[in-house]
Parts: C-alpha cells; structure tokens; sequence
C-alpha cells in the first residue's frame, strides 16, 4: 500500500521518523518492508534515540489532528474522511 502511495504522489524529499516498528523490526535489527521502501532513495531520517522533540512538529501535528478531527467526527467510509481532510 505504501508502495502505491509513493507511486502515485512520488517520494517525498525527506522522511524523518524516531526509528518506530514501523521501520525496523522489533526483534531483529532489520528494516520491515515499509522501512525498505521508505529508506529507497536514502529519503529515511531517523531523530535521536530518546529525545522525542527531535519530532516535536510531526507529534504536535497528529495531536491537533487527533484532538480536532478525528475524535469528534466518525466517517462511514474512507472518501467521508477524505473530504473532511481537504476541508
């Protein structure tokens, strides 16, 4: 799925992460298949281990978002929240 997200809105410039499992296996020290994807290009950037305001824009992001729009609202259908996001 990541793949044809990429595919369909081309790799991004940067992609920075705190190295979550979404990365890299948690019992191997191997990147998963998105970790692979993502790091295609060398695009991957990873925050310093432990310090979590190394990401503190992309966290204060989905907290708003969070808080804002997704707990107030339920969506029927993925297109409902489509349409809610582009506002």
């Amino acid at each position: 799925m990541a793949q044809q997200a990429f595919v369909h809105t081309g790799y991004p410039d940067e992609l920075l992460s705190d190295n979550g499992t979404e990365f890299a296996s948690v019992w191997e020290e191997n990147l998963t298949q998105f970790g692979k994807l993502a790091d295609t290009g060398g695009i991957h950037r990873t925050t310093v281990p432990y310090y979590p305001q190394a990401n503190g824009k992309a966290e204060a992001f989905i907290k708003i978002l969070n808080r804002e729009l997704l707990r107030p609202h339920t969506f029927d259908t993925l297109e409902d929240l489509r349409v809610r996001l582009k506002g």
